[in-house]
């Protein structure tokens, strides 16, 4: 039987829940991980959460000004 578990209404089955913890992962093989491909991608994303901050903040600097000047008048 199948629960009505999500708020969206979404049916929520449990059997399917345990179906991707299952898969059992081979640990043996050694991978090679490119250490300057991390480094460049952690480079990126904290560039973009700058960039992020800083249309926020401008936005909001925007706004605080605007209804400053709508109250001024």
């Amino acid at each position: 039987m199948q629960n009505d578990y999500l708020s969206n209404k979404k049916n929520y089955n449990i059997n399917n829940r345990n179906k991707y913890h299952s898969q059992k992962y081979d640990t043996s093989k050694s991978k090679n991980v490119d250490i300057n491909k991390l480094l460049n991608s952690v480079k990126v994303n904290e560039k973009n959460k700058i960039k992020e901050n800083c249309i926020i903040f401008s936005l909001a600097m925007l706004i605080l000004s605007v209804t400053g000047i709508f109250i001024s008048l």
